[in-house]
């Protein structure tokens, strides 16, 4: 059946059969053929390829910096060579990626790249820190299987309620590790962070040319490092001869299982007869004490197929005996708060510090207990007898170590419960009513001094420390003191007139000049004040010496003798002669002007509110009542706690700030050189420490 032919093409062709057709104006007898439509000859034609098919677009600049970027923390985070980029198959590896990406060379990386990125974080880092109100610092040294002296150091801080900690430096030592060496390179550090006036503490080890640098030397407050000392307790304890020898056995076993694979073998086939899981036997590390307490714990979790393998195989070992086997459990038993308590305090995410005072108490109650109720066996009775002395030797006064005292006070969690002497944590609460309430006093907005303000500060601290010096001599109660006051009140003229030719700053020569007036008016008849000239004069120490007045001299010297002369002629105890004071006299009281009763009245109501309202009695509130506060949970974060309520205790956070930064151990030291060691191996011995500086900071503070 035909079908309509619809298309305007009919109107010049005619059909001739299915497939054929002939044109109406041309006399040629050609037909011409039926094809498909446009519209389907277009949908089935190929695409022409373009010239940007057969070449590859190169990567954008930006896009090219960022993965070189990329690239570079990848290394320093995953501790990779540099020669990575050199690899045949990383090379493939990236090319499949992305292949117009062009890898760097290592030259590049190590010498521009690196650099660039280790002063990008270290600028963004210093900025952070910046903000910080205060900071805590730890330090410790390593050396390298190179024999090079390298030092960490690390920063801890709270910004915006959460502790932070990060790298600050990790250097090679080239001198000698003397304190003043020691303490230059700390100095050098935290002028370089800007952090020389917020550092709250400083926790090290317990070497002495640390501590002397730290305490002696940079002033700065010291804790010594909680892990450490637990550590010199532990070793100490188990060093006794017969533990010492339990320990030893077990080692040998530890060695033997471990170096022979038969011995290997043997005892997974043992342990899986046994249904046990199948685990190995662990050896301790001469500088860690708690691995020698994992090898003892292990030795007793695989006990059975242990002893049934050392049995088939009968190695030349001495066997525990059943007796040593119960010894090696309890000393396990004994050490575990040990090794927990070193975990607790060893963590750099949490807060530490303020947890000091009550693990130390906490090890200390657990101790007692086991006092209380002995072993049976004579070793582990010695054991803990010297870890009860020990732990009382090292821990004994940690409720007095301040910085430690006022950040478990300031703890949420713990405030005055911690202490087990309740006159040490009176005092701690009042040494923060001190600090608020100074603080509240000096600059409530806690503005950053500048260069200028921090000179005068410190010209007015050299000013001022003889009076301070004084202060404390004239205090005493053991000793003769009135004696003493013409020449100390003296010496304090003569050195503040010296002072008045050194002082450089304005503000300072204005204090140095008041405070001369003032004394020159209140001293200036001191030599003629009858007690304290005549006990000068009875000072053998003193007697003439102290006076610059030779008529007062003469005048204590008659009035003595006098008293002498008449103490001869009777029996009754000379009365004290009177005489006059050594001032002048005090100046006549301002007359009050008239005023109205009804405004004297409102005067003195005013005048008690404001007494009552002053910054120092709002601090001493605000301790009152963050006291009365209940205790939070102990799992949960003291800091959100603080952030919740830092409008009701705005004096109080500020000094929360400085305190609850404090680490308790200076692990966070000892770990960058754990990554340090990582880094520096056998194969790759020759890092220039300059590179492996950049490498150890950027792993340890990129995100």
């Amino acid at each position: 059946m035909s079908t309509r032919k619809r298309s305007d093409i009919w109107m010049h062709f005619v059909g001739v059969n299915q497939a054929q057709a002939r044109c109406v104006a041309s006399t040629s007898t050609q037909l011409a053929t039926a094809t498909t439509t446009a519209p389907q000859a277009a949908r089935k034609r190929p695409k022409q390829t373009t010239m940007g098919g057969f070449i590859n677009r190169p990567i954008q600049p930006l896009q090219q910096s960022k993965v070189d970027q990329a690239l570079v923390k990848m290394i320093a985070t995953d501790f990779q060579p540099f020669t990575i980029v050199e690899d045949r198959g990383f090379r493939a590896y990236t090319a499949a990626l992305d292949p117009s990406y062009v890898l760097p060379s290592r030259g590049t990386i190590s010498k521009r790249m690196l650099p660039n990125l280790f002063e990008k974080v270290r600028a963004e880092l210093q900025e952070q820190i910046r903000t910080a109100p205060a900071v805590c610092l730890t330090t410790d040294c390593w050396t390298s299987n190179t024999t090079t002296s390298y030092m960490s150091v690390t920063c801890h801080y709270i910004t915006d309620f959460k502790l932070r900690s990060n790298l600050l430096d990790c250097f090679v030592v080239a001198e000698s590790h003397e304190s003043q060496n020691l303490a230059q390179e700390l100095s050098r550090v935290a002028k370089e962070w800007g952090i020389q006036d917020k550092i709250a503490a400083c926790v090290t080890d317990n070497a002495s040319n640390i501590v002397k640098a730290v305490n002696d030397i940079l002033k700065w407050n010291h804790v010594r490092c909680f892990a450490h000392l637990l550590n010199l307790t532990v070793r100490s304890s188990v060093h006794q001869t017969e533990i010492q020898a339990l320990i030893l056995k077990v080692k040998s076993i530890a060695e033997y299982v471990r170096r022979s694979t038969v011995a290997s073998a043997k005892l997974r086939e043992m342990q899986l007869q046994m249904g046990q899981v199948q685990l190995r036997m662990k050896q301790d590390v001469a500088t860690r004490w708690n691995s020698t307490y994992f090898m003892m714990q292990r030795a007793i979790e695989i006990k059975e197929p242990l002893v049934s393998t050392m049995a088939l195989l009968n190695p030349l070992l001495p066997a525990l005996t059943p007796e040593e086997w119960d010894i090696t459990k309890e000393v396990c038993d004994i050490l575990k708060p040990f090794e927990e308590v070193t975990v607790e305090m060893s963590s750099e995410r949490f807060v530490t510090g303020s947890k000091a005072i009550l693990m130390a108490r906490g090890l200390q109650r657990i101790v007692a207990h086991r006092q209380r109720n002995p072993s049976t066996h004579e070793p582990v009775k010695g054991m803990v007898n010297f870890l009860a002395a020990d732990l009382e030797k090292r821990f004994g006064q940690i409720e007095r170590v301040r910085v430690l005292a006022e950040a478990t006070l300031l703890d949420p969690r713990f405030k005055k419960h911690a202490f087990v002497i309740e006159r040490n944590a009176e005092e701690t609460v009042s040494r923060v009513d001190a600090i608020i309430s100074t603080l509240a006093l000096i600059n409530a907005h806690m503005d950053a001094l500048d260069q200028e303000e921090w000179g005068a500060l410190q010209e007015t601290c050299t000013v001022l420390e003889p009076f301070e010096q004084v202060t404390v001599e004239i205090s005493s109660e053991s000793y003769v003191t009135s004696s003493k006051m013409l020449l100390l009140c003296r010496g304090l003229q003569k050195i503040t007139a010296y002072n008045q030719t050194q002082v450089t700053k304005r503000k300072v020569t204005e204090l140095v000049t008041a405070l001369s007036t003032s004394m020159d008016r209140k001293f200036h008849r001191m030599e003629y004040n009858t007690v304290l000239s005549e006990s000068t004069i009875l000072d053998p120490r003193f007697k003439r010496l102290a006076f610059n007045d030779n008529c007062a001299v003469d005048e204590a010297l008659q009035r003595v003798t006098a008293a002498a002369a008449r103490c001869d002629l009777s029996s009754q105890p000379a009365q004290p002669p009177g005489g006059q004071e050594g001032e002048e006299g005090a100046r006549a009281p301002e007359v009050e002007p008239q005023m109205s009763a009804v405004w004297r009245l409102f005067d003195a109501r005013a005048t008690e509110d404001i007494a009552r309202r002053n910054p120092s009695a709002d601090a001493m509130l605000e301790v009152r009542s963050y006291l009365e506060e209940p205790l939070i949970p102990r799992t949960a974060d003291p800091l959100s706690w603080w952030e919740s309520k830092a409008s009701v205790y705005p004096r109080l956070v500020k000094v929360m700030a400085r305190r609850l930064c404090i680490v308790a151990t200076s692990v966070p030291s000892e770990r960058i050189f754990s990554k340090t060691g990582q880094i520096i191996t056998e194969r790759r011995n020759r890092i220039n420490p300059s590179k492996l500086r950049h490498l150890v900071f950027l792993n340890a503070n990129l995100p």
